[in-house]
Protein backbone atom coordinates (compact mmCIF):
# COMPACT_ATOMS: atom_id res chain seq x y z
CA UNK A 1 0.00 0.00 0.00
CA UNK A 2 1.54 3.34 -0.88
CA UNK A 3 -0.09 6.58 0.03
CA UNK A 4 1.32 10.12 -1.22
CA UNK A 5 1.97 13.54 0.32
CA UNK A 6 -0.50 16.07 0.55
CA UNK A 7 -1.31 18.12 -2.88
CA UNK A 8 -0.59 14.83 -4.78
CA UNK A 9 -2.34 11.87 -5.74
CA UNK A 10 -1.48 8.62 -6.48
CA UNK A 11 0.10 9.08 -9.72
CA UNK A 12 3.00 10.12 -7.76
CA UNK A 13 4.21 6.29 -6.88
CA UNK A 14 3.70 5.39 -10.95
CA UNK A 15 7.46 5.61 -11.71
CA UNK A 16 8.30 3.89 -8.69
CA UNK A 17 5.64 1.28 -8.83
CA UNK A 18 6.45 0.16 -12.14
CA UNK A 19 9.55 -0.81 -10.91
CA UNK A 20 8.99 -2.86 -8.35
CA UNK A 21 8.60 -6.46 -9.38
CA UNK A 22 6.35 -9.82 -7.65
CA UNK A 23 4.30 -7.40 -5.21
CA UNK A 24 0.53 -6.48 -5.41
CA UNK A 25 0.76 -2.59 -5.46
CA UNK A 26 -2.04 -0.89 -4.00
CA UNK A 27 -1.73 2.88 -4.54
CA UNK A 28 -5.38 4.79 -3.48
CA UNK A 29 -6.31 8.66 -4.04
CA UNK A 30 -6.62 9.72 -0.48
CA UNK A 31 -9.44 12.00 0.28
CA UNK A 32 -9.50 15.37 -0.61
CA UNK A 33 -6.88 14.32 -3.71
CA UNK A 34 -6.66 13.24 -6.86
CA UNK A 35 -10.47 11.37 -7.79
CA UNK A 36 -11.20 11.27 -4.14
CA UNK A 37 -11.44 15.22 -3.90
CA UNK A 38 -14.60 15.62 -2.95
CA UNK A 39 -14.95 12.26 -0.45
CA UNK A 40 -16.09 13.90 3.31
CA UNK A 41 -15.97 14.17 6.00
CA UNK A 42 -11.54 14.14 6.31
CA UNK A 43 -10.06 13.19 9.68
CA UNK A 44 -6.85 10.83 10.86
CA UNK A 45 -9.93 8.45 11.79
CA UNK A 46 -11.89 8.44 8.46
CA UNK A 47 -8.18 7.87 6.34
CA UNK A 48 -7.09 5.61 8.50
CA UNK A 49 -10.47 3.81 7.66
CA UNK A 50 -10.23 3.86 4.43
CA UNK A 51 -6.66 2.44 4.16
CA UNK A 52 -7.84 -0.29 6.05
CA UNK A 53 -10.98 -1.27 3.81
CA UNK A 54 -8.13 -1.78 1.14
CA UNK A 55 -5.56 -4.17 3.61
CA UNK A 56 -6.26 -7.62 4.65
CA UNK A 57 -5.83 -8.67 8.58
CA UNK A 58 -5.34 -12.28 6.83
CA UNK A 59 -2.42 -11.15 5.11
CA UNK A 60 -0.75 -8.02 6.36
CA UNK A 61 0.89 -5.23 4.20
CA UNK A 62 3.78 -3.45 3.93
CA UNK A 63 2.32 0.39 3.88
CA UNK A 64 4.56 2.90 2.63
CA UNK A 65 3.77 6.29 2.73
CA UNK A 66 5.34 9.71 2.51
CA UNK A 67 5.12 13.15 4.18
CA UNK A 68 0.95 13.36 4.72
CA UNK A 69 1.00 9.95 3.74
CA UNK A 70 3.58 8.91 6.04
CA UNK A 71 1.61 10.27 8.85
CA UNK A 72 -1.50 8.21 7.65
CA UNK A 73 0.83 5.20 7.45
CA UNK A 74 1.79 5.20 10.76
CA UNK A 75 -2.08 6.28 11.93
CA UNK A 76 -2.81 2.83 10.28
CA UNK A 77 -0.03 0.69 11.94
CA UNK A 78 -1.62 1.78 15.40
CA UNK A 79 -4.72 1.56 14.85
CA UNK A 80 -4.85 -1.50 13.15
CA UNK A 81 -1.67 -3.26 13.65
CA UNK A 82 -2.14 -6.96 12.54
CA UNK A 83 -3.07 -5.52 9.17
CA UNK A 84 0.60 -4.23 8.76
CA UNK A 85 3.55 -6.22 8.37
CA UNK A 86 6.18 -3.23 7.59
CA UNK A 87 5.99 0.52 7.78
CA UNK A 88 7.80 2.57 5.36
CA UNK A 89 8.01 5.94 6.46
CA UNK A 90 8.90 8.85 3.73
CA UNK A 91 9.97 12.38 4.60
CA UNK A 92 7.84 11.63 7.80
CA UNK A 93 6.90 13.20 11.39
CA UNK A 94 4.98 11.68 14.52
CA UNK A 95 3.49 14.51 14.59
CA UNK A 96 3.80 17.99 16.80
CA UNK A 97 4.53 16.92 19.97
CA UNK A 98 3.78 20.91 21.69
CA UNK A 99 0.34 22.94 22.18
CA UNK A 100 2.19 25.37 20.78
CA UNK A 101 3.26 24.49 17.55
CA UNK A 102 -0.03 22.80 16.69
CA UNK A 103 -1.99 25.60 17.42
CA UNK A 104 0.58 27.41 15.38
CA UNK A 105 -0.10 24.95 12.57
CA UNK A 106 -3.54 25.18 12.73
CA UNK A 107 -3.33 29.17 12.23
CA UNK A 108 -1.19 28.32 9.27
CA UNK A 109 -3.16 25.29 7.59
CA UNK A 110 -6.14 28.01 7.72
CA UNK A 111 -4.86 30.57 6.39
CA UNK A 112 -3.87 28.53 3.91
CA UNK A 113 -6.73 26.82 3.51
CA UNK A 114 -8.59 30.15 2.86
CA UNK A 115 -6.10 30.93 0.20
CA UNK A 116 -7.00 28.21 -1.75
CA UNK A 117 -10.71 28.76 -0.98
CA UNK A 118 -10.27 32.52 -2.52
CA UNK A 119 -7.71 32.19 -5.10
CA UNK A 120 -7.37 28.95 -6.25
CA UNK A 121 -4.41 26.18 -7.19
CA UNK A 122 -1.97 28.96 -9.03
CA UNK A 123 -1.59 31.49 -5.79
CA UNK A 124 -1.49 28.23 -3.37
CA UNK A 125 1.68 26.46 -5.77
CA UNK A 126 2.97 29.92 -5.66
CA UNK A 127 3.41 29.95 -1.85
CA UNK A 128 3.78 26.11 -1.26
CA UNK A 129 7.01 26.36 -3.67
CA UNK A 130 8.52 29.25 -1.56
CA UNK A 131 8.69 27.39 1.48
CA UNK A 132 12.07 26.88 2.93
CA UNK A 133 11.45 22.71 3.02
CA UNK A 134 12.07 22.82 -1.14
CA UNK A 135 15.37 24.47 -0.78
CA UNK A 136 18.00 22.73 -2.90
CA UNK A 137 15.46 21.09 -5.15
CA UNK A 138 16.34 20.92 -8.65
CA UNK A 139 14.62 22.59 -11.24
CA UNK A 140 12.96 19.44 -12.99
CA UNK A 141 11.87 18.22 -9.54
CA UNK A 142 10.22 21.79 -8.30
CA UNK A 143 8.21 21.85 -11.74
CA UNK A 144 6.82 17.75 -11.13
CA UNK A 145 5.65 18.97 -7.83
CA UNK A 146 4.16 22.03 -9.31
CA UNK A 147 2.46 19.85 -12.16
CA UNK A 148 1.03 17.53 -9.33
CA UNK A 149 -0.28 20.54 -7.35
CA UNK A 150 -1.99 22.52 -10.12
CA UNK A 151 -4.34 19.33 -11.29
CA UNK A 152 -5.73 18.83 -7.78
CA UNK A 153 -9.03 20.50 -6.70
CA UNK A 154 -8.64 23.48 -4.35
CA UNK A 155 -11.84 22.45 -2.58
CA UNK A 156 -10.61 19.21 -1.80
CA UNK A 157 -6.95 20.59 -0.44
CA UNK A 158 -8.62 23.00 1.77
CA UNK A 159 -10.78 20.16 3.21
CA UNK A 160 -7.53 17.82 3.69
CA UNK A 161 -5.96 21.02 5.56
CA UNK A 162 -9.12 21.53 7.21
CA UNK A 163 -9.41 17.73 8.49
CA UNK A 164 -5.99 15.72 8.27
CA UNK A 165 -3.51 19.40 8.57
CA UNK A 166 -0.24 18.52 11.17
CA UNK A 167 -2.14 21.03 13.32
CA UNK A 168 -4.93 18.73 13.80
CA UNK A 169 -3.54 15.54 13.24
CA UNK A 170 -2.78 13.49 16.89
CA UNK A 171 1.03 13.66 17.54
CA UNK A 172 2.23 9.88 17.91
CA UNK A 173 5.51 10.19 19.68
CA UNK A 174 4.30 8.21 22.80
CA UNK A 175 3.03 5.15 20.31
CA UNK A 176 6.61 5.26 18.77
CA UNK A 177 8.06 2.68 21.66
CA UNK A 178 5.10 -0.08 21.63
CA UNK A 179 5.27 -0.49 17.70
CA UNK A 180 5.76 -3.77 17.12
CA UNK A 181 6.18 -3.34 13.23
CA UNK A 182 9.74 -3.25 11.56
CA UNK A 183 9.92 0.31 10.55
CA UNK A 184 12.16 1.75 7.45
CA UNK A 185 13.02 5.31 8.23
CA UNK A 186 13.88 7.43 4.70
CA UNK A 187 15.39 11.16 4.73
CA UNK A 188 17.00 13.07 2.65
CA UNK A 189 20.04 14.48 3.79
CA UNK A 190 19.36 18.52 2.68
CA UNK A 191 16.24 17.85 4.66
CA UNK A 192 17.18 18.98 7.92
CA UNK A 193 14.59 19.13 10.03
CA UNK A 194 13.29 16.05 8.78
CA UNK A 195 16.51 14.41 9.54
CA UNK A 196 17.01 15.39 12.98
CA UNK A 197 13.29 13.86 13.30
CA UNK A 198 13.76 10.94 12.14
CA UNK A 199 16.83 10.38 13.83
CA UNK A 200 14.69 10.72 16.86
CA UNK A 201 11.75 8.53 15.30
CA UNK A 202 14.62 5.55 14.98
CA UNK A 203 15.99 6.41 18.85
CA UNK A 204 12.23 5.35 19.70
CA UNK A 205 10.94 2.77 17.31
CA UNK A 206 12.07 -0.76 18.52
CA UNK A 207 12.21 -2.23 14.99
CA UNK A 208 13.49 0.84 12.87
CA UNK A 209 16.34 1.20 10.01
CA UNK A 210 17.42 4.94 9.24
CA UNK A 211 18.48 5.10 5.73
CA UNK A 212 19.90 9.23 5.05
CA UNK A 213 19.47 9.65 1.16
CA UNK A 214 22.80 11.66 0.18
CA UNK A 215 22.01 14.97 -1.76
CA UNK A 216 18.25 14.44 -1.28
CA UNK A 217 15.99 16.76 0.09
CA UNK A 218 12.17 16.45 1.22
CA UNK A 219 10.86 15.52 -2.07
CA UNK A 220 12.45 11.98 -2.17
CA UNK A 221 9.35 10.89 -4.43
CA UNK A 222 10.12 12.76 -7.20
CA UNK A 223 14.20 13.37 -6.75
CA UNK A 224 15.09 9.52 -5.48
CA UNK A 225 12.76 7.16 -7.17
CA UNK A 226 15.93 4.63 -7.21
CA UNK A 227 16.39 4.89 -3.73
CA UNK A 228 12.69 4.19 -2.54
CA UNK A 229 12.30 1.22 -5.05
CA UNK A 230 15.29 -0.20 -3.68
CA UNK A 231 13.66 0.11 -0.50
CA UNK A 232 10.30 -0.94 -1.25
CA UNK A 233 11.71 -4.11 -2.91
CA UNK A 234 13.54 -6.16 -0.24
CA UNK A 235 13.41 -9.27 -0.83
CA UNK A 236 13.18 -9.67 3.36
CA UNK A 237 10.62 -7.52 4.13
CA UNK A 238 8.55 -8.22 1.01
CA UNK A 239 8.34 -12.13 2.14
CA UNK A 240 7.40 -10.51 6.11
CA UNK A 241 4.83 -8.79 4.00
CA UNK A 242 3.15 -11.51 2.37
CA UNK A 243 4.37 -9.77 -1.30
CA UNK A 244 1.99 -7.18 -0.73
CA UNK A 245 2.48 -3.31 -0.46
Amino acid sequence: MLLHGFAQDSSVWDPIAGKIHDQTISAPDLRGHGKAHSIRPISSEDLATDVADLLDDQRPSTVAGYSMGGRLALEVAIRYPRMVSRLVLISTSAGLRSESERVARQESDQSLSSLLRTEGLEAFSRYWTSLPLWIGDPKEVTSQANQLRLRQNPLGLAAALDGFGAGNWPHRWDELADLQVPVELVVGARDSKYLEINQEMHRLLPQSRLTVVEGAGHSLLLESRQEIVKILSLDSAASNSGKNC
